[in-house]
C-alpha cells in the first residue's frame, strides 16, 4: 500500500510518499531534489500513486514560486517533474491562497 504522510524533514514539514516497502520519498522538492524552504501540507494522490498534489508557500519549488502566497503543485514521482497548477484559464498564476488540493484519478486535474 502506498500512502502520503507529512513528516518533519530537515526541520521543515514536508509531504512524503510512503511505499509498500516502507521507504519514504520526499515529494515536496525542487526540480533538483532539494526540499522546499517552507512547510508543505494538504496533499492528494492520483489513483496510481504517480501524481501527488500538495500546497506550500515555499519560494524554491519552481521558478514561478514566489514565497509570498501558498500555491498548489503537482509532482510526477515517475519523472521527478513538479509544476505549479493553480492558474487562471489563460495560464496566469493565481495570487490567492488555495487550500486542500484534490487530484483526479489519472492525475490530469
Amino acid at each position: 500500500m502506498t500512502g502520503l504522510v507529512t513528516r518533519i524533514l530537515t526541520g521543515i514539514l514536508a509531504v512524503a510518499m510512503l511505499s509498500s516497502c516502507n521507504w519514504i520519498q520526499r515529494v515536496s522538492v525542487t526540480q533538483d531534489g532539494l526540499g522546499g524552504d517552507r512547510g508543505s501540507y494538504w496533499m492528494s494522490m492520483s489513483a496510481s500513486g504517480r501524481y501527488i498534489a500538495f500546497a506550500t508557500a515555499s519560494s524554491n519549488i519552481t521558478a514561478e514560486s514566489d514565497g509570498v502566497y501558498r500555491h498548489l503543485y503537482r509532482r510526477d514521482v515517475l519523472t521527478g517533474q513538479t509544476v505549479l497548477v493553480n492558474r487562471t484559464t489563460t495560464g496566469e498564476v493565481l495570487s490567492h491562497q488555495p487550500l486542500y488540493p484534490s487530484i483526479s484519478g489519472d492525475g490530469r486535474y
